[in-house]
């Protein structure tokens, strides 16, 4: 039913071709080729999900996405995939979003040289962090609000619960968390919401952003931090520079390595707040003795 609601929301004369695509996925993902009234194929990567998401919020959904490319990206007018069409199937409420499809474009952690792509991406989210300043926001841009922080860090302290004995700290950082990180993470920007490397693309010599299904107003910090997790010392110091010559070329902020701690310790938290922390308690140990240097920084700020 989705495919036929997407043919004749494009006008194709058929659908003669659909491939799931491989790797994880938060909606459901088709590669389809369309057959178009001139005889023209049309390859589009499609997806399709509930038009309503359920809380907690990180990824907001198909249907907002398609709202991302619509009313935000268009004036952006970079790296971004095009949108083909949106559509809504009424008796299931699945909506569908169709995008072009980038035929032989790889994830950026799975090149040859992704050290250097990952200076590239710094650059860029940079770049968008600083055009997203003045950029006009779309009422329904999702805000990282003193809520969205609160739950983050609730949940959080209640999926790691098992483990508070151990990391005695890690519940007085959960409260202190849900009062310093509206302060510390101000709503500065537009920000991508999931921006790592498996959501940049190198296509044709390009950087491509996808899943845009996060995108929020938010401080551009966040998308930093989730672009350099996991990387070695030297990249990601390497990475924040080209960041910051991007985003503020007259220099840098004095609050910014703050920022980016914090922005280090939501993340932290929001990882440990999926479903899975509480069944692998071992891996979420792992984690926390990352975090517990951070933490120290955000109880002596």
């Amino acid at each position: 039913m989705e495919l036929e609601m997407l043919a004749a929301g494009l006008g194709a004369d058929a659908i003669i071709e659909r491939v799931t695509p491989l790797g994880p996925g938060s909606a459901d993902r088709e590669i389809v080729t369309c057959r178009m009234p001139d005889g023209g194929l049309l390859r589009l990567f499609c997806k399709f999900g509930p038009m309503e998401v359920h809380q907690p919020p990180h990824r907001f959904g198909v249907a907002y996405e398609a709202q991302v490319y619509d009313q935000l990206l268009p004036a952006w007018k970079d790296d971004v995939p095009r949108m083909h069409g949106a559509f809504l199937e009424d008796t299931t409420q699945t909506f569908g979003l169709a995008l072009n499809y980038l035929d032989g474009a790889s994830p950026l952690d799975q090149v040859s040289d992704a050290e250097a792509g990952l200076m590239a991406a710094a650059r860029w989210i940079g770049c968008f962090h600083r055009w997203s300043e003045t950029a006009a926001v779309p009422a329904f841009l999702y805000r990282y609000d003193t809520e969205f922080y609160r739950t983050w860090a609730q949940r959080a302290g209640h999926f790691t619960r098992c483990l508070h004995e151990q990391f005695p700290w890690l519940p007085d950082l959960c409260q202190r968390c849900q009062r310093r990180l509206p302060a510390l993470l101000p709503l500065a920007t537009i920000i991508h919401g999931d921006y790592q490397a498996n959501n940049i693309l190198v296509y044709s010599g390009r950087h491509v952003v996808v899943d845009w299904g996060a995108a929020a107003l938010a401080a551009g910090e966040i998308d930093l931090a989730s672009l350099m997790w996991g990387w070695d010392d030297e990249l990601v110091a390497a990475c924040e520079q080209q960041y910051c010559l991007a985003r503020w070329p007259g220099g840098r902020p004095e609050d910014f390595a703050l920022r980016l701690t914090a922005a280090r310790v939501f993340l932290h938290l929001r990882c440990f707040a999926s479903a899975d922390s509480e069944s692998a308690p071992e891996a979420v140990a792992g984690e926390l003795e990352k975090l517990l240097p951070l933490a120290e920084r955000i109880r002596a700020a």
